[in-house]
């Protein structure tokens, strides 16, 4: 056999059941390290292994692969640089599996001890649970009488316990590393919580890996995942993986970047996958054109999203186990990443809540030749199928779809295209040059997301079945059903679907971002870019992500803090952090209207600390300044926009010169300036002394129903914390944002024993009033006092409006800032 297959090992008998070739060529690297008397296995590989001399009878045989067929050397190259645990020199013959056995017996037998060691197995069994004395050679079948599901895992943990001596006779291998160096020691003070199911309180929101090809009908796909996440509590998007198919994969990967800005969510973790199939890969079609985006000649400009280090199918197996009973994988293109995680890791499919396969087509008159999804690896979707179990796999095939999901091209041009949101108009875009290849609409992506999000409301039948695919001859790409019980089957095949209900859903998901449009509260953050504006920016945004907050549409710029230069860098610099570089820039006023007081260092030269970032990839601003945006943002947002100043008051005075009726579209105006008078509070505040004669402008046009005002005397009187607090408590925080607000403020905290800080106080009044404890209403203004800097504010109590006088600790305690 050449150098590009495998050879086979010489020490296996012959089997000429398994195909032309008359031998079981295995997929990856068992034969192969065999012949290299190398091995490098995972211990839940074991069961795998067929052929090796004096093979333990307990072990059940494997099952061939693939039969009359090789696999090139690239592929298993893929496999080997995933394996965790270190390679053995073995011998032939017994000693191969005796020694491979016993490092997998050490970890089963620590872990067993483990549990001892918390004296908490044998107490803590159910009382359904009946003891049984040890007996080696009991079977778990017998060992226990038991109906009750939840006792199921307590079952096996209870027949190892007792079977653990089975193996006494073997000695175990010195020199395999200790249990704690490979997995974590086990916690668990009761084996209930091992054993039984997470009740209500416990379950937590499932997460999506969506492993697509690139198509227009993928990114269709992706955008209803995203919409049903964000506005009918979906499950949560975790990640996209890249896969060849209606394009290149490096094609694939752009428009995944392209796909996520359109939709906002950036965040998003992009996983490439495979660039071709395991045996053979076919040409594509080119159907939703040579870029699978419609080919438009305008192609919007977006900042590049860098993909994650880990390929596809090492991150869907860690996904998997980050995620474990909670993950769902909608899979719309080849299945190749699907394929190797599962022969990477043969426990792959249990830890998922369920995987979606949009691929093949049930056999008929009609669909006598391959689907295209499976036809672009045959072989993986061989090895998909048949390890698949019908609680886990749901297939849904392209012919079910046709037959029973023809929409009209009429229907998706003038009714689901006709929805105005920035979304279907650049999906409409991308499919342009496949919506007229028929008068009939029909895409299986879409489809399948819909049924992996709706499948209660969508599905009208499910069929169980041994599903496979014909791999040879004439037959490649066939799909073949043997439609059986549920017990037998290893699918779960989506047989009919509910047309006017798929309808429904599709209007509904897509127009949900257009009702929401003009029904939600907008936010617009007017800084000058501290740290303290910084961490105001933070929670913005996660006030929007994870307590249904405004949505941030913007951020204004002004010098204050440092130079405006300086801010509009740290804004960049603040969203690239909070992984938000959808949230647009727009820089605004450089000096103040008259007199322009010299910047101090309080946060250091350049406002954030001084830390020396030298980030790279940061957004630009948008060409529009400040001033004009803000109006057009009051006006497009009538009654919906919120702005929060947290720095001096120029942008929004100009655009109360500009335009009189601005602050009347608004629907709050929250700005953080000012003090209440006292003798503890003589001196000017910071945001009002940086510009006197814009405070002036808004105090002069503020209304109480429009306008509330947090004077920073209030916050220090009634949001006053520690240094201690901030540093030890909030600052211990571990996560990416607490890290870079701590060195944000590492030059102000040394400032003082205290920790007052006035702009994320605005910010979390603003998105959470609640917390305002009492509110009074006042007429008054500042005072000019000539042109000297040290005028204004000498017997301000508050301009006209509202202002805060007291508010609660509350919010810098909420746990949003863990997240």
């Amino acid at each position: 056999m050449d150098g590009n297959h495998m050879n086979v090992n010489p020490y296996a008998p012959p089997f000429s059941s398994m195909g032309p070739s008359g031998a079981a060529l295995f997929f990856g690297r068992k034969w192969w390290y065999y012949n290299q008397r190398r091995f490098e296995f995972d211990p839940r590989e074991l069961s795998q292994i067929l052929g090796v001399p004096n093979r333990p009878s307990h072990l059940p045989e494997a099952e061939a692969i693939l039969p009359g067929h090789t696999l090139n050397r690239p592929t298993l190259g893929m496999l080997k640089s995933s394996l965790k645990f270190p390679h053995k020199e073995l011998e032939d013959g017994a000693g191969v599996y005796g020694g491979i056995e016993n490092l997998g017996l050490k970890y089963v037998l620590q872990l067993l001890n483990q549990y001892e060691e918390k004296s908490a197995l044998r107490n803590s069994v159910p009382e359904k649970v009946q003891q049984h004395p040890t007996n080696a050679s009991s079977s778990l079948e017998h060992e226990m009488d038991l109906s009750d599901k939840e006792t199921v895992k307590v079952k096996k943990i209870n027949w190892l316990y007792n079977s653990k001596d089975l193996y006494n006779h073997i000695k175990i291998d010195q020199d395999a590393p200790e249990l704690n160096e490979l997995v974590p020691p086990i916690e668990d003070k009761d084996i209930r919580q091992c054993a039984g199911p997470a009740s209500d309180s416990q379950k937590v929101k499932k997460k999506l890996i969506i492993d697509h090809d690139g198509g227009a009908d993928d990114a269709m796909a992706i955008f209803l995942a995203v919409l049903y996440e964000k506005y009918f509590d979906g499950p949560e998007v975790v990640a996209l993986t890249t896969t060849f198919g209606n394009v290149k994969e490096d094609q694939v990967f752009n428009n995944s970047q392209r796909i996520l800005s359109v939709a906002d969510r950036r965040d998003v973790p992009i996983y490439r996958g495979s660039k071709v199939s395991l045996i053979q890969t076919i040409p594509t079609d080119a159907f939703f054109g040579y870029d699978g985006l419609g080919d438009n000649e305008i192609i919007e400009l977006f900042s590049p999203i860098e993909a994650q280090k880990d390929c596809a199918a090492i991150a869907l197996i860690e996904l998997s186990k980050k995620y474990q009973g909670d993950l769902i994988i909608v899979a719309i293109g080849p299945l190749t990443n699907i394929a190797l995680a599962m022969k990477l890791d043969p426990e792959f499919l249990s830890r998922l809540s369920h995987i979606y396969i949009g691929a093949g087509h049930v056999y008929g008159d009609n669909y006598k030749t391959a689907e295209f999804n499976a036809a672009m690896d045959v072989e993986a979707y061989y090895i998909v199928t048949q390890n698949g179990v019908q609680e886990k796999m749901t297939v849904v095939p392209f012919s079910q779809i046709m037959d029973y999901l023809p929409l009209t091209q009429d229907w998706r041009v003038k009714q689901l295209g006709s929805i105005t949101t920035k979304i279907m108009k650049h999906q409409n875009n991308f499919e342009r040059t496949s919506i007229n290849s028929s008068l009939i609409w029909c895409l299986l992506d879409p489809a399948v997301m819909a049924i992996a999000l709706e499948e209660t409301s969508i599905v009208e039948e499910i069929r169980y079945s041994n599903h496979t695919i014909m791999t040879c001859n004439a037959d490649r790409g066939r799909n073949t059903n043997i439609y059986s019980t549920k017990e037998n089957a290893n699918v779960a095949l989506v047989y009919k679907v509910r047309k006017e209900a798929y309808e429904d859903f599709l209007y509904s998901v897509f127009s949900s971002e257009l009702k929401a449009t003009y029904s939600s509260p907008k936010l617009v953050i007017d800084n000058d870019a501290g740290a303290d504006d910084a961490m105001a920016i933070f929670m913005a945004l996660l006030f929007e992500k994870h307590l249904n907050g405004p949505k941030l549409v913007a951020l204004t710029t002004g010098n204050g803090n440092t130079n405006e230069d300086n801010v509009y860098r740290n804004n960049q610099r603040v969203l690239k952090v909070a992984k938000r570089q959808d949230v647009p820039i727009y820089r605004g006023a450089k000096a103040s209207l008259v007199i322009t007081p010299p910047i101090t260092d309080y946060f250091g030269v350049d406002g954030l600390g001084d830390v020396g970032d030298n980030d790279t990839d940061l957004i630009p601003a948008q060409e529009q300044n400040a001033i004009l945006t803000l109006i057009e943002l009051s006006k497009l947002y009538e009654g919906q926009l919120m702005v929060v100043t947290i720095g001096k008051l120029t942008n929004v005075a100009m655009a109360i010169q500009l335009d009189p009726n601005f602050i009347s579209r608004l629907q709050h105006l929250y700005i953080g300036a000012g003090h209440i008078q006292s003798k503890q509070e003589s001196e000017p505040e910071f945001n009002a002394h940086m510009d006197v004669e814009a405070y002036h402008i808004v105090a002069q046009h503020a209304t109480p129903d429009k306008v509330t005002f947090l004077p920073f005397s209030q916050v220090k009187q009634y949001l006053n914390f520690t240094r201690e607090w901030r540093e030890n408590v909030l600052g211990s925080i571990d996560n990416e944002i607490i890290k870079k607000l701590n060195l944000y403020e590492r030059i102000s905290l040394q400032n003082s024993e205290f920790w007052q800080a006035l702009d994320p106080a605005v910010v979390a009044i603003a998105t959470q009033p609640q917390l305002v404890k009492e509110y009074k209403y006042a007429k008054n203004s500042i005072s000019l006092c000539g042109f000297s800097p040290e005028r204004c504010l000498k017997k301000v109590i508050s301009p006209i409006g509202v202002y805060v006088v007291r508010s609660s600790l509350d919010f810098y305690k909420d746990p949003v800032l863990e997240r």
